[in-house]
């Protein structure tokens, strides 16, 4: 949205479609569960980076891969000069790209999901004066009697259990009792950021913090504000893509895309 309204010289060659002047391109924006604050978890997973190596040979002898050197796998980051050459063995090609100064820069969707890339790119972004914009929040978390730390749900799948669990002293805090402050010192976490979907706080589901939003009530909505359409309750990360779970989502993005189209 913002490249389409005011462009950017980085991506002014872009076949002239971000040199902006296309204000009113889209009429509306939803987002659904959406880190629009960026979330912890990102934080979190990166950190956790030097493991994945090994589940990505897991996944492979998971899945029938007789041989894990012949993975048909690419991590498709070409732009970045690691694409996989023919007949490469995959623990060459693997080693390549996690050598690589991908993993140290800030040019990629680990940092702009984390707090603090999502609070610099936000500073900048700002909000097209002519879309409406809706989000929606998911929360498969409930309180604890005694702490108010936020448990995940039975329901909840359990990679995501383990990410949204809130650890006690002395290990580092789940997404149900996150406190302190980001790595960067951009946001500081509170209780308001213990609920949460398995992945996402719901703080940051909404508009980004420090912008403006209201509760939409029903009746018309003007270009520029942000409207909080409420929370799916026992709806986790996963389930609420339609993916890998019982849930059935189908009704409610018929019912999104409705709303949407009424939008005038």
């Amino acid at each position: 949205m913002k490249l389409l309204d005011d462009g950017h010289p980085a991506n002014a060659g872009s076949g002239a479609l971000f040199t902006g002047g296309r204000a009113g391109w889209v009429r509306s924006v939803m987002t659904v569960s959406s880190p629009n604050s960026g979330s912890p978890a990102a934080d979190t997973l990166q950190a956790a980076v030097p493991m994945f190596k090994n589940l990505i040979l897991a996944f492979a002898a998971s899945v029938g891969a007789a041989d894990p050197e012949n993975f048909v796998y690419n991590f498709d980051l070409g732009q970045w000069g690691l694409s996989r050459a023919p007949g490469e063995r995959f623990s060459t090609y693997q080693n390549r790209v996690f050598a690589s100064r991908v993993w140290t820069s800030r040019d990629q969707a680990a940092w702009d999901l984390g707090p603090d890339g999502a609070a610099e790119l936000n500073r900048w972004l700002g909000r097209s004066r002519t879309t409406r914009y809706f989000s929606w929040e998911t929360n498969a978390t409930t309180p604890g009697l005694l702490t108010g730390w936020h448990y995940p749900n039975l329901t909840m799948n359990p990679v995501l259990s383990a990410v949204a669990f809130p650890y006690a002293p002395p290990l580092s805090p789940g997404l149900g009792n996150i406190g302190g402050r980001s790595p960067g010192g951009a946001v500081t976490y509170d209780r308001s950021w213990w609920a949460n979907d398995g992945i996402v706080p719901g703080k940051s589901m909404n508009a980004p913090l420090n912008e403006s939003s209201v509760a939409y009530s029903g009746g018309a909505t003007l270009p520029g504000l942000w409207y909080r359409l409420g929370r799916v309750d026992g709806y986790d990360h996963i389930d609420i893509t339609g993916n890998l779970s019982f849930r059935d989502v189908k009704a409610f993005y018929r019912n999104q895309a409705a709303f949407l189209a009424n939008q005038n």
